[in-house]
């Protein structure tokens, strides 16, 4: 004990302590920074309407450093750019998306990136995401929106059905669902046909009109982009399928949150809309911004700056030779 005793009075053993002192998790009283992009896609959002600082976020742990990046220009090779330019620049715990709810084949975009690099991506304005991406959506996914679909179809006994896709991502899982969905159910659902529509080289629509003349069902589960819905809606009603006694159930795309509606819409269509669509745009931010920065509150997970650059340049040079032109 008297030897612990002096060695307790030097110097060494007190500069010891001190150190382990100084090294104390306990004594770092800074407040963690999180980078959060906070990306507004489409023609309709300008800087002004894209401005928020750390002081919009302020009921959290940490400090938030929000990064408004707008983008006019939407095709794949300037928003990819873009995208990695941020990145690259700084240490990014997530993402927040939202577009104007005209341009779906950005979601799919980023989509692809964050399967890509693995940086979290939170559409707020809804969206798909491929198996293995880390892309959430603050909306209803395919596969709620199909239950919610069949407890409708099931309540009016409606079990008669034709199945109709197009080629927008997804599409697969969600002709996966229904088979999922009928084949476990004791109900004596009767899927009359599957359609997948290719609506590239029939610029007057011949191909897909002789499509669904085809079809033989009265009740429509649809899968395809809001671009998409209006050229099928508007070759539908010419071949009479959307009149009364035709009723047509739409995933994919969504018509929530705008004053613009199609004239060819049929007189019976569902949509499975999430009560958030309802929320104004500065909300929606709150909300993606607080699920990054929740999670970032229980992970101490560290991407090196390297795993983003090498991802985004492979994803860069995977666009790139997709877009080139075949000779």
């Amino acid at each position: 004990w008297e030897r612990k005793a002096r060695l307790a009075q030097t110097p060494f053993w007190m500069l010891f302590v001190m150190a382990l002192a100084c090294a104390s998790p306990f004594l770092d009283l800074r407040r963690r920074t999180i980078n959060i992009p906070i990306i507004f896609s489409g023609s309709t959002y300008t800087p002004e309407s894209a401005r928020f600082s750390p002081e919009d976020f302020r009921n959290f742990s940490m400090e938030i450093n929000p990064i408004p990046v707008v983008l006019n220009d939407t095709n794949p090779r300037s928003l990819i750019v873009r995208l990695c330019d941020v990145l690259s620049s700084l240490h990014i715990h997530g993402v927040v998306f939202e577009d104007d709810t005209r341009t779906e084949d950005v979601a799919q975009i980023l989509d692809f990136i964050s399967a890509q690099t693995s940086v979290p991506i939170i559409g707020i304005n809804g969206g798909s995401a491929i198996k293995g991406s880390t892309f959430l959506q603050l909306g209803s996914s395919t596969k709620q929106q199909l239950q919610v679909m069949f407890e409708v179809l099931e309540q009016y006994d409606w079990t008669a059905f034709a199945v109709i896709t197009t080629l927008f991502p997804g599409y697969e899982d969600f002709v996966d669902y229904i088979e999922v969905l009928t084949d476990s159910s004791f109900i004596g659902w009767e899927r009359r046909s599957t359609v997948t529509l290719n609506l590239t080289d029939d610029p007057d629509g011949a191909r897909l009109k002789r499509q669904l003349r085809e079809i033989n069902a009265r009740i429509c589960l649809l899968y395809c982009s809001r671009e998409e819905a209006e050229s099928i809606f508007r070759a539908a009603r010419e071949v009479k399928l959307t009149g009364p006694g035709y009723i047509w159930f739409m995933a994919g795309a969504n018509f929530g949150r705008t004053a613009y509606l199609p004239e060819e819409l049929p007189e019976g269509l569902f949509m499975v809309l999430s009560a958030g669509w309802k929320d104004d745009l500065y909300h929606r931010v709150q909300n993606g911004v607080a699920i990054i920065a929740k999670g970032a509150e229980h992970s101490h997970t560290i991407f090196p700056p390297w795993h983003y650059n090498t991802a985004c340049i492979m994803v860069f040079q995977t666009v790139f030779l997709l877009s080139e032109p075949a000779f």
